[in-house]
């Protein structure tokens, strides 16, 4: 039987902000990838999937044939009419020591440097299954990659979207090495400190140390100072035990203020380094946090800085991220030297009832534009729904970490986390119905929209 599940792949979000940047260009044609003979094929496969197969298809409809479509059919069915992938008797599948990846590169006889790369990754990942890895990237992706197989075991579109936005970034994170741009320096604790990374002489950049093992790595790496940009109360006395120094200047996904970014600027500059900027996973806060630096103290140009976003795998939906690097304007000494040097160990961080409003809002702004049925509404431009549930997903993450921090009911944050986890689907449902806009996907959309509503009114019944 034939899944509901052919379809074709939009990049909207992930190519607007990876073409400003320079590392895309506008048509996603790239130079020495050939053009297939036939325009809108129709591939059909079984919905077991893994790395290789799904990079596989990412390369076909991202570069080769954007009109390409897949179909899902269950493996006791007979295969309908169309192209078969990865199949025993297709012509792109594994052969012998070449993986799918590669046999689709040598079939078209694609150049690209990065995409070649890729080839290497995959041939890493599907031939030296069980022989010690060539790249470090390797185990990384291949985990990533089937981390989101293992959390969507019974939705190949799902497991699709997730893999090609996930390839999109690694992609031009390739690009970015490749190419040796500004803070493209491997990972150097992926054990101990989540995406921790050199930016520059006296600055690393990360996600929140955790543990005493964390800390020894950062003093093995001469670490001095610690800025934490996130919202949660840093390990003062961690750090204390390895002659470290925190400093606590929260920042949000959307309202960075100048003198907020001053006031890094300041700490990274005149405390003691070298300096390592951290966010909760140093995906998204730390890397802008980091630009900001690097702008000032190594002269980065905002290209360079939207660039390390982009290698950094900030997500493309915090726009006010790459808003904020692509337009900031470094401060003159003067500026600078206005700025207060004081910093706190731990920050007043914002209240749950300040985060409870923020939610308050954000909702506000998705229940307008279910009206338009989940699309930007008319009177309304600078609304985006997945923008919105992304923004959403973040605040309630933000009330789990407030509620873990006090003394509120240990009942409310697990409330918290469950309407984190409602929204995060709801972004997901948003996702898939923005490029095709179909009947069924807004009906899933509306679904996980009332499973956040049923948590929220569960909550202010009990709370408010």
């Amino acid at each position: 039987m034939i899944r509901n599940s052919e379809f074709s792949f939009n990049h909207r979000a992930g190519s607007a902000v990876l073409t400003a940047a320079g590392l895309l260009c506008a048509s996603c044609t790239m130079q020495g990838v050939h053009e297939l003979a036939e325009s809108t094929p129709v591939y059909v496969t079984s919905p077991i999937l893994e790395t290789d197969k799904l990079a596989s298809m990412w390369l076909i409809q991202r570069f080769l044939q954007q009109s390409a479509t897949f179909r899902f059919v269950d493996a006791d069915s007979s295969f309908p009419d169309g192209i078969p992938f990865d199949t025993p008797n297709a012509e792109f599948r594994r052969l012998g020591s070449v993986a799918c990846f590669e046999t689709v590169l040598n079939r078209f006889d694609v150049s690209d440097p990065a995409l070649l790369r890729f080839g290497e990754l995959m041939h890493d990942i599907e031939i030296n299954y069980w022989g010690e890895k060539r790249y470090d990237e390797s185990i990384e992706l291949n985990r990533e990659i089937l981390q989101i197989v293992k959390d969507h075991p019974h939705d190949p579109v799902a497991c699709r979207d997730l893999a090609f936005s996930s390839f999109d970034t690694w992609y031009v994170r390739v690009q970015h090495l490749l190419a040796g741009g500004a803070g493209s320096g491997p990972e150097l604790g992926s054990n101990t400190v989540r995406r921790l990374r050199r930016v520059g002489d006296a600055l690393y950049v990360g996600g929140q140390p955790e543990g005493d093992a964390a800390f020894v790595r950062l003093k093995e790496l001469g670490v001095r100072t610690i800025i934490n940009v996130d919202g949660a109360s840093p390990d003062i006395d961690g750090a204390r035990a390895h002659g470290m120094r925190y400093i606590h200047i929260p920042i949000g996904y959307t309202d960075v203020s100048r003198a907020k970014a001053l006031r890094i600027i300041k700490a990274a500059k005149t405390m003691p380094g070298p300096v390592l900027i951290h966010c909760h996973r140093g995906q998204h806060r730390a890397p802008a946090a980091a630009a900001l630096v690097a702008m000032t103290t190594d002269a980065w140009s905002n290209e360079e800085a939207v660039r390390f976003l982009v290698s950094s795998e900030t997500s493309p939906q915090y726009e006010a991220l790459y808003e904020l690097v692509g337009e900031f304007e470094p401060p003159t000494p003067a500026e600078l030297a206005d700025v207060e040097d004081e910093f706190p160990e731990i920050a007043d961080v914002s209240s749950l009832s300040k985060v409870m409003a923020g939610i308050d809002v954000h909702w506000s702004h998705l229940e307008t534009t279910r009206q338009s049925d989940f699309s930007t509404p008319a009177n309304h431009p600078d609304l985006n729904p997945a923008h919105e549930a992304l923004i959403l997903r973040d605040l309630f993450h933000r009330a789990v970490e407030v509620a873990a921090a006090g003394d509120a009911d240990r009942n409310l944050e697990t409330r918290m986390a469950e309407a984190e986890a409602s929204a995060a689907e709801l972004l997901i449902r948003l996702e898939r119905l923005q490029p095709t806009g179909s009947r069924k996907e807004l009906d899933s959309v509306n679904k996980a929209f009332s499973a956040v509503d049923r948590k929220c009114t569960a909550c202010h019944k009990q709370y408010r």
